[in-house]
């Protein structure tokens, strides 16, 4: 079962990604079309991970919990993937390509976004586990990041998804639940779209209008 949660929740980041990689959506400098479509996984995979990996965590015990969350990143990972046929399927780019050609982007997707934050928010949560939990070391883990979103998104990615894991164990309502997963959108935005702004200035950070990924 979390092999099919994560696989789903992967083809939904995925077809996200290609529909509004080929849309017409923008919001004044800002273009989610073409490259601005990677604002997609850089706020989903994260929510993904916190989502999956804190309910597997409440609902499983400690050895079968570390199984559960492989599970879940291993279809997270390959449901990512579908990213590239799904690319093909819905837009294809010529009459001879082929569903045959995408197969190289089963893994390349996955390996781009899912393993390096998956891995950093392991790393993240297990450093929570060695450390009290307080509003000051939560704050860090949630900031550390953004340092890194400019060229090393997959860093703040993983910074979010594994502090917020440990702060959605530390909770008991799902409400509570619920406000964290909406900050991990919340800061992932700002690391998507607020850093480049900051550093760049306006136009610099916003994502090329009708670029290909």
């Amino acid at each position: 079962m979390p092999l099919v949660l994560g696989l789903l929740g992967g083809v939904a980041i995925a077809l996200a990604t290609v529909l509004i990689e080929h849309s017409r959506i923008e919001f004044g400098r800002y273009a989610l079309y073409g490259n601005g479509a990677f604002a997609v996984p850089a706020v989903g995979v994260p929510l993904a991970l916190y989502a999956g990996w804190t309910e597997l965590a409440r609902s499983h015990a400690e050895r079968a919990r570390r199984v559960a969350v492989a599970l879940f990143t291993a279809g997270l990972y390959f449901g990512i993937g579908a990213w590239s046929p799904l690319e093909v399927v819905l837009f294809p780019q010529s009459s001879v390509e082929r569903l045959a050609d995408a197969i190289p982007g089963l893994l390349l997707q996955g390996l781009l976004w899912v393993l390096p934050p998956a891995l950093v928010a392991a790393l993240v949560w297990w450093i929570y586990t060695k450390i009290p939990l307080t509003p000051l070391t939560l704050v860090v883990g949630y900031l550390i990041g953004m340092p890194f979103a400019l060229v090393f998104g997959i860093v703040t990615m993983g910074t979010l998804a594994g502090t917020a894991v440990a702060h959605g164990l530390s909770v008991v309502t799902p409400r509570a639940r619920i406000a964290i997963g909406t900050l991990v959108v919340a800061l992932a935005l700002v690391a998507t779209f607020g850093v480049p702004l900051l550093v760049l200035g306006p136009g610099g950070g916003a994502p090329p209008r009708g670029g290909a990924p």
